[in-house]
């Protein structure tokens, strides 16, 4: 099993309908990750988390670092992202490859 963090934008300072729609395009990729034979992790799920009780963002941060310790790769989703920028040279350094398209990984990982 390959498991995948999932990186993107979430932007905590945006307003409500762009952090929803943020965490609409990484369920999207989930969703599609898991089709394609992968084993996704969604941090963005956090926001409703999040929602229902407030953590800082150091928290969150910590907390999505210690999931990305555990994954094979990074699946990076498009869009400006300091904390998704972090994560990216987080995993390089650790030798984790980043990967932008799902067919990519496929053939990486799956020959396909």
């Amino acid at each position: 099993m390959i498991y995948v963090f999932i990186a993107g934008p979430l932007n905590d300072s945006a307003p409500i309908k762009e952090r929803e729609a943020n965490v609409q395009r990484a369920m999207e990729a989930w969703h599609q990750l898991c089709d394609a034979g992968f084993v996704p992790y969604c941090p963005h799920l956090s926001y409703y988390l999040d929602r229902y009780k407030g953590r800082d963002r150091n928290a969150w941060l910590f907390y999505s670092l210690r999931w990305l310790d555990k994954c094979d790769c990074i699946f990076r989703l498009s869009g400006d992202s300091k904390g998704s920028d972090y994560k990216v040279y987080k995993a390089r350094s650790g030798g984790k490859p980043v990967f932008t398209s799902i067919d990519v990984m496929k053939e990486v990982y799956f020959g396909k």
